[in-house]
This record gives C-alpha cells, sequence and structure tokens, in this order.
C-alpha cells in the first residue's frame, strides 16, 4: 500500500480482504513481514480479491486510487470496489493505476511488482469524502 502523494509504503495490518465478491471482509488474514510489508494469506478458492485499508486506528477508510481515478463518490459516499484477478497477482505481480494525483506527480512514481506482489494506491478522504460518514 502506498501513499500516493509521498511514494511511501504504508504498513498496516489494518487492511479489509474481500474475496470473489463475497461481502464479508477479513482482517485476520494479513500480517505484516520483518520488513513492515503486509503478507496476505487467502484461502484456496480465492479467484479474486478486494482490499481496503483503515488509517488513524479509527473506522476511516482510505480511498483507493485505481477506482474511477479515486474521485468518483456516489451520492451515497461509496466507492465502487476495484477487484484483482488473483491469478494474475501470483504469476506477474500487480501494480494498479493510481488515479488520485495529478500527471506529473504520479509520472515520478515508478513501481514494479513482483510475481505475488500487489501494489496500490490510497489517500486520505478529504473533509466532503468523510462528512458523508
Amino acid at each position: 500500500m502506498i501513499d500516493n502523494k509521498t511514494g511511501q509504503p504504508i504498513s498496516s495490518t489494518e487492511l479489509l480482504v474481500q474475496v470473489n465478491h463475497q461481502k464479508d471482509y477479513h482482517a485476520d488474514w494479513v500480517h505484516l513481514d520483518d520488513n513492515d510489508a503486509a503478507v496476505l494469506t487467502l484461502p484456496a478458492d480465492a479467484t479474486l480479491i478486494s482490499i481496503h485499508a483503515k488509517y488513524d486506528l479509527s473506522l476511516s477508510l482510505y480511498v483507493n486510487c485505481d477506482t474511477q481515478q479515486g474521485r468518483n463518490v456516489t451520492n451515497t459516499g461509496a466507492l465502487p470496489d476495484p477487484w484483482y484477478p488473483v491469478a494474475e497477482i501470483l504469476s506477474a505481480g500487480t501494480v494498479a493505476p493510481n488515479g488520485c494525483g495529478r500527471s506529473k506527480e504520479v509520472d515520478k512514481m515508478k513501481f514494479t511488482a513482483k510475481p505475488g506482489e500487489f501494489v496500490f494506491f490510497v489517500r486520505k478522504r478529504n473533509w466532503r469524502e468523510s462528512s458523508l460518514d
């Protein structure tokens, strides 16, 4: 998980994982390795994943920057969930798009993912989005 403004990794176990379009969130599938990178253990039947993260020891969720440029909040305040194929992540690695920043900032941040790695960008909610809670 990468901060879209700084390009720095955000180390957290506060990840909420969904699989196969199921409604249940699983925070207990994540732990940190020795390098403070999040490691995710999925059930064998997982074919798609969606990941969100909480911040500031609260229930506030980061905005995933791969969802409609990270800007298109619906009238309920919810963003559509991005889903990623587990097979693709395992075979080639996946870097989600960073649609939250300005193009000049985004162009400076180049990330690659190894097989088994999933890199995604997030930002904190702005005041308008936070008021929808």
